[in-house]
C-alpha cells in the first residue's frame, strides 16, 4: 500500500512536472535540456515531499488534521527557506540549523546547477542530505503505516 501511495504520487508529480516545462517552452522558450541536468536533484526533492506528506496523511488522525500539520510544516519551512527571510539575517546559530531545511538543501542543489552551472559532483553535499532526508522519511512512512494499521485494527 505504502509503495502504491508513493508511486502514484510520483507519477502524478512527474506528470505535472513535465506540462509545466512544455509550458514554459512554448511561452517563454525555456531550454528543456536544462532540465535533464536536473533530474536527480529533482526527483529526490519530489521523493522527499510525497514521502513527507505520507508520514503527515499517516500519523494525523483526520483529514483536517493532516491539513493543519501540512500548513503548519509548509509555513515553517518556507519562512526559514530564504524566501520570505534571506538566510544572511539570521543569527549564525539559527543559519547553520536552517540550512539543513529541505526547502533550502534542494533550492541551492537547483540552483546551484540550474544558474551557475554547476555539475552534479559540486553539489554531492546537497545530493547526500536529500538522500539521507528520503531514508530517514521512507522509514518514517513505513512506521506511520504500521501505527495506522494498528489505530484502525483498534477500532
Amino acid at each position: 500500500f505504502l509503495i502504491g501511495t508513493y508511486l502514484t504520487s510520483f507519477i502524478i508529480v512527474l506528470l505535472q512536472l513535465a506540462i509545466i516545462a512544455i509550458g514554459l517552452d512554448l511561452i517563454v522558450g525555456f531550454n528543456l535540456n536544462l532540465l535533464s541536468a536536473l533530474i536527480i536533484p529533482l526527483l529526490l526533492i519530489i521523493s522527499m515531499f510525497i514521502l513527507l506528506g505520507i508520514i503527515v496523511g499517516y500519523f494525523a488522525s483526520s483529514q483536517e488534521t493532516a491539513n493543519v500539520i501540512s500548513l503548519f510544516l509548509i509555513v515553517g519551512a518556507l519562512f526559514f527557506s530564504n524566501t520570505i527571510l534571506p538566510l544572511e539575517a539570521l543569527p549564525s546559530y539559527l543559519k547553520q540549523i536552517v540550512l539543513y531545511n529541505p526547502f533550502v538543501v534542494g533550492e541551492f542543489a537547483v540552483k546551484k546547477m540550474l544558474v551557475f552551472g554547476f555539475v552534479l559532483s559540486k553539489v554531492k553535499s546537497h545530493i547526500f542530505i536529500l538522500i539521507w532526508y528520503n531514508l530517514i522519511f521512507l522509514i518514517l512512512s513505513y512506521l506511520g503505516l504500521i501505527y495506522s494499521k494498528k489505530r484502525v485494527s483498534e477500532r
